[in-house]
């Protein structure tokens, strides 16, 4: 297939024929079993390629391209380095089912940034609403990694993936992986534990930050199975200051008579 290329003097790229490229590149995937396929970079993509600001349509015939191509061999998409117009975007493309919804976990881990957790809940509404599981990036599950990579809030971070209902991948070097920080992710046959919608931020965290008003991150979620319903609510404190707080099981659907 002829490739014709934008390409600035930056290096950035993006075909002018996205379907023959993508259809290309799906045609070998599938060959590897390939069933999902990560469009990174998107918000960089767009700003160093003039054309997909100040041509009309181009954006849109560049995912649209893609999304069917992949399409025809049954790969999903997910979206990273989104802005806000990739999010709608999406509407148009069927097999694109999850987002990054927040920086790169490498920032968290190396800097202790706790906005992290903030940024991915609070664009899981935006996620949901559009259709889109939340995806929180990998994360590292071993509390004594080497080289820098120790996470102290292992059990955390993958709370946070479980209750996401997204995508769950892992950062570990080989062989440093913690088993049973992963094992409580899974059922035994390898499929993912999840509730029914991603979890969100409760009303009183959308009416005050969390940071500024030293209240902790407050995202509720629920399984429900004939008459039975089961809430998940879990808090993050995200201010780095003792925090003392008590919420009303209202604000998460609950009323009445509750174990």
């Amino acid at each position: 297939i002829e490739r014709k290329v934008l390409e600035l003097f930056t290096g950035s790229k993006c075909p002018l024929d996205s379907y023959s490229v993508y259809r290309e590149f799906a045609a070998k995937a599938s060959q590897w079993n390939c069933k999902g396929y990560e469009q990174d970079w998107l918000s960089t993509t767009f700003e160093l390629v003039d054309e997909l600001r100040n041509k009309i349509g181009f954006c849109e015939d560049w995912l649209q391209g893609m999304s069917r191509a992949l399409e025809e061999y049954g790969i999903h998409i997910a979206y990273a380095m989104p802005t806000t117009g990739f999010y709608l975007a999406s509407l148009l493309c069927p097999n694109v089912i999850a987002i990054r919804t927040g920086n790169d976990y490498y920032f968290r881990i190396t800097e202790g940034n706790e906005n992290l957790w903030k940024q991915n809940f609070y664009c899981s509404l935006l996620a949901f609403a559009l259709g889109l599981y939340p995806h929180f990036d990998v994360f590292i599950s071993n509390k004594n990694h080497p080289e820098g990579f120790a996470e102290p809030h292992a059990e955390k971070e993958a709370l946070a993936r479980a209750l996401s209902c997204g995508i769950v991948g892992i950062g570990d070097k080989i062989g440093f992986t913690d088993a049973e920080v992963i094992s409580r992710l899974i059922l035994p046959n390898g499929m993912l534990v999840k509730p029914d919608r991603p979890a969100l931020p409760i009303e009183p965290c959308l009416e005050a930050d969390p940071i500024e008003n030293r209240m902790p991150l407050i995202v509720e979620t629920l399984t429900a199975l004939k008459d039975f319903q089961w809430h998940y609510v879990a808090l993050w404190n995200i201010s780095k200051k003792s925090v003392t707080y008590k919420i009303d099981p209202e604000y998460w659907g609950v009323k009445g008579d509750f174990i």
